[in-house]
């Protein structure tokens, strides 16, 4: 089947002016910009054969972030994971306004993101990370937004659970030591 011209141009209109909020969500989702543009070409290709109906429904660009969602988590299931976690600590808790130091925090956080199982990452990343409110968080992901408040919630801590352990860690105290 061919695609008018007219398709093509009104989808590389809507590549052009999304491009960038998606790639961003998918350098976030990824941990690093080479698996983003992978991520980011496998989900335009896909957007593309479908634009007939993706231009016809009441959000392209929220379709288009559940496409990057949902490739994001085929991908996922589709072979073993093979990042690798970092056992450094890096402390953040000084009240530094330093380049550098902001540029370690938030490659530290990044850092824990990607340690989270997948839903709960894709939940974090829409949620905080890309500013969408719960609704636009559970509509992308076809979920009710009770459903997205509760992964939210276990992401958060899980986040917050990690931020426990390496702050005692790097003060050398453990889990059983506050008695």
């Amino acid at each position: 089947m061919r695609r008018s011209r007219t398709t093509d141009e009104e989808f590389e209109k809507f590549a052009d002016r999304e491009y960038d909020r998606l790639r961003r969500v998918a350098v976030s989702l990824t941990g690093n910009p080479h698996d983003a543009d992978d991520l980011m070409q496998d989900t335009l290709a896909k957007l593309l054969v479908h634009w007939g109906k993706v231009a016809t429904t009441t959000s392209p660009t929220a379709y288009a972030h559940r496409a990057l969602v949902n490739t994001f988590l085929s991908a996922k299931r589709r072979r073993a994971s093979t990042e690798v976690v970092s056992t450094e600590v890096v402390d953040t808790r000084s009240g530094s306004t330093d380049p550098t130091t902001e540029f370690v925090q938030r490659h530290d956080l990044l850092s824990r993101v990607l340690q989270l199982p997948p839903n709960q990452r894709v939940v974090i990343v829409l949620r905080y990370l890309e500013d969408l409110s719960v609704t636009e968080v559970a509509q992308i992901l076809g979920k009710r937004e009770g459903a997205v408040r509760g992964i939210c919630h276990r992401g958060l801590e899980n986040l917050r659970g990690n931020t426990d352990e390496r702050s005692a860690t790097a003060t050398g105290r453990t889990a059983h030591a506050g008695a």
